[in-house]
């Protein structure tokens, strides 16, 4: 398996819109309104599930959004 690399003169051209930072990315907005909506999620449970699994929920959202 091979890749063939071509050499192209001058700035590399691109499609994509330019971003001034990681909060201007799409995917890290997405994750951010999957943030909130986990928390309200966490934040309706039952008062015997609200504490452990509603913290497991709560953490495992905010963990997606910070490994970006």
């Amino acid at each position: 398996m091979g890749y063939k690399v071509t050499k192209v003169n001058g700035p590399a051209p691109t499609t994509a819109k330019a971003f001034q930072t990681f909060e201007d990315l799409e995917v890290y907005k997405a994750a951010r309104e999957f943030r909130k909506a986990m928390y309200a999620v966490s934040r309706s449970l039952p008062d015997l599930e609200k504490y452990d699994l509603g913290r497991q929920i709560r953490r495992a959202a905010f963990v997606t959004l910070v490994t970006l």
